[in-house]
């Protein structure tokens, strides 16, 4: 009997799940802040860290790599900041990323990669590469669990590139995502769920181009999305989905002539344009060229090709 219990206390303490412990990083000059090779990297294995200090690159590095179960970095005493060039700073954990009040910064041309399984949270933080004279080059958010959420909250995203890919819900309420630089280009896809954009600012330049898909919902709800070139939306993309436009504003009337393509599921799902603001192409100039809702590129779109409501403008 004493052996039964003794084998069942053994199997339930294998069961039980295993807390992470916590690396609190105060001063990044020492361990676990280390150099390897040209590259100033955190590395805390199966651990939680949690970064509190300005971390930049040790001496004769330029690289800034932070590994662990779970990345925190609290602002304003956290931050990350490296003007190297080309993969500049690489953040991936095993759980999740939290960048709170912080900067992730990579002011030379450069590139920031952000990786996790379990979800991806930004709030009021700035995540940008290049500066007043040079673009950078990319920023990428990725999340491959399954149902895998980002959340980014009154944050600013600055970037020649921007990619979204996420496996679960996208969610952004007063955030800024701006490409700059010749061929801009901000994709936003979110895999398996819903694209819930509210009251966000999406911007490219002359030659930019805007791409938002989702496998289910997409809710621009008082949201802008301007860019020179190309806008296109697409919801539905796992069969059933709407495209939200309630009070949002689509434009690529200035740089080169482009199209706004919106559609929900293949028209199979209903675009709602109520209170939007719709602008195709270089108008003027272009008079006969209007936004495409659900494959329909004619006035007037609402009561055609399951598309509601009543616009602002659309033209």
């Amino acid at each position: 009997m004493r052996s039964a219990a003794l084998l069942l206390g053994a199997l339930t303490a294998l069961a039980a799940p295993v807390s992470a412990a916590v690396v609190n990083v105060t001063d990044c000059t020492l361990p676990p802040v280390v150099a390897r090779g040209r590259t100033t990297t955190v590395d805390v294995g199966s651990d939680d860290v949690v970064l509190q200090c300005a971390l930049v690159p040790l001496p004769g590095t330029g690289r800034i790599t932070v590994r662990a179960n779970r990345i925190t970095v609290a602002g304003p005493a956290g931050s990350i900041n490296t003007p190297t060039d080309k993969l500049a700073i690489r953040l991936k954990a095993d759980a999740d990323i939290t960048l709170e009040g912080t900067s992730i910064e990579a002011s030379g041309n450069g590139s920031i990669r952000l990786l996790a399984r379990t979800g991806v949270e930004v709030r009021t933080t700035v995540i940008t590469t290049g500066d007043v004279t040079r673009t950078g080059r990319a920023i990428l958010f990725q999340c491959v669990g399954t149902g895998c959420p980002l959340f980014v909250s009154r944050s600013n995203v600055v970037s020649n590139l921007i990619k979204v890919v996420i496996s679960g819900p996208i969610t952004t309420v007063n955030s800024t995502f701006l490409t700059r630089g010749a061929r801009a280009l901000l994709t936003l896809r979110s895999r398996n769920d819903a694209a819930n954009l509210c009251c966000s600012t999406f911007q490219g330049t002359n030659e930019g181009n805007v791409f938002i898909n989702a496998f289910g919902k997409v809710d621009l709800t008082g949201s802008q999305v301007l860019t020179g070139e190309n806008i296109r939306v697409h919801s539905g993309l796992g069969g059933t989905g709407a495209s939200e436009l309630l009070g949002a504003t689509l434009s690529n009337d200035f740089g080169k002539e482009g199209q706004i393509d919106v559609s929900a599921a293949s028209g199979a799902s209903q675009i709602d344009i109520d209170g939007a603001t719709l602008i195709d192409d270089d108008f003027p100039r272009s008079v006969t060229d209007v936004s495409s809702l659900n494959g329909r590129e004619q006035l007037p779109h609402q009561g055609f090709n399951n598309t509601v409501g009543t616009p602002q403008t659309d033209m």
